[in-house]
């Protein structure tokens, strides 16, 4: 509006009526009476005046307004809230995305309305980095996720406020199912009992999706192969040969204890890549790093 307001002082200033639209028939008409009435410099000025419309008729019609207001804000903004549609994902779902929303407000609790700037960021995945408020005080940004599992921030701000108006969110990225798992002895020496003190290993089990994520809450379960089932062989904790035990932050442990019996041992991981379907797809892992002297 401003824009259309400056144009019209400018050209009533070469002694012409101006409208607030311009269109080529009605400039043709006016440069033709022109000609004929002003001297030479009034002629310049006005060419100059129409050149001077056209670009920027054709700039302010360009916006991203799709119902062509002008932004107008009769409060200032004093506060945003955000919030997202999802608030969680899967990493699979790579083609979908998070819908965040965030809402301007003024210091009377009223949403502003179409035009305000509105910057996004987050610590995971994409996302636009600026969206203008609609006519409700609501602007999007849509974020895809990346391949990182975990809780992460998005944040909204007012953009010609950084130090002041700010907000966030918290989304979660799921992992996907389980695909892989690791497992490790820590120490990989231990002592017979008549021997030494240090005579207790632990088995860790790392349960990981395709994307190398840790995959939690998922049962596992440990085995011994190849020892007896007696004094001389290694055992678990609760001096069994078979263990199940949770994952917690993808990663299972449970106790070895030394037998009597030195040398290389054998311990068997495994689990499922879908918990509900115990029979089928299990993933396993075997550890021979284990030795007892």
């Amino acid at each position: 509006m401003k824009i259309h307001h400056s144009i019209t002082k400018l050209i009533a200033r070469v002694g012409f009526s101006a409208s607030r639209s311009f269109n080529t028939t009605s400039n043709r008409a006016e440069l033709k009476h022109s000609l004929k009435g002003n001297n030479l410099s009034e002629i310049i000025k006005y060419a100059v005046t129409i050149i001077m419309v056209s670009l920027l008729i054709g700039c302010d019609n360009n916006n991203s307004n799709p119902a062509g207001n002008d932004p107008v804000m009769d409060q200032e903004p004093w506060h945003i809230i955000v919030y997202s549609n999802p608030s969680e994902i899967s990493v699979l779902d790579s083609t979908r995305n998070i819908q965040i929303s965030a809402i301007v407000f003024d210091s009377l609790g009223d949403r502003l309305g179409y035009g305000v700037p509105v910057q996004f960021s987050t610590t995971a995945g994409d996302i636009n980095s600026v969206d203008l408020t609609d006519s409700n005080g609501v602007a999007h940004g849509y974020l895809f996720p990346g391949r990182n599992a975990g809780y992460f921030g998005v944040f909204a701000r007012y953009c010609n406020s950084p130090d002041t108006l700010e907000n966030d969110c918290w989304i979660e990225i799921l992992p996907g199912p389980p695909e892989t798992i690791i497992t490790t002895t820590n120490p990989d020496t231990i002592w017979a009992p008549d021997k030494e003190d240090n005579h207790i290993s632990r088995a860790v089990v790392y349960v990981r999706d395709v994307y190398g994520n840790l995959v939690d809450f998922n049962w596992v379960v440990f085995e011994i192969l190849n020892e007896p089932e007696s004094p001389e062989g290694i055992s678990f904790e609760d001096g069994s040969h078979r263990i199940i035990e949770p994952s917690v932050n993808g990663i299972a442990v449970t106790q070895v204890k030394a037998g009597t019996m030195t040398g290389r041992k054998t311990i068997r991981a495994y689990t499922w890549h879908d918990s509900t379907n115990f029979p089928d797809q299990v993933i396993e892992s075997i550890c021979d790093s284990l030795i007892v002297q």
